[in-house]
């Protein structure tokens, strides 16, 4: 869990972030399709050139979190 701000905006999140491991061939399915457009699996590279992710992950990118360090933590666990 993290406790995100930005208080130049007035914005307050806390985020929960969760790792799971998956096969690329589980299928996907929106179940609140009138929240989310859609579902799509993609490499880490490939969400990292992303322009304007959710702000969550882009606080942990400016801590210091990667995915070799996400997969340090679900493996210890």
């Amino acid at each position: 869990m993290i406790n995100v701000s930005k208080p130049e905006f007035s914005f307050h999140n806390v985020g929960i972030i969760m790792a799971i491991r998956v096969s690329s061939k589980d299928e996907i399915t929106n179940l609140e399709p009138h929240k989310t457009e859609s579902w799509t699996w993609m490499s880490w590279d490939d969400f990292l050139t992303i322009d304007n992710k959710f702000y969550p992950f882009e606080f942990l990118f400016a801590q210091d979190i990667n995915l070799e360090k996400v997969k340090q933590i679900y493996d210890h666990h």
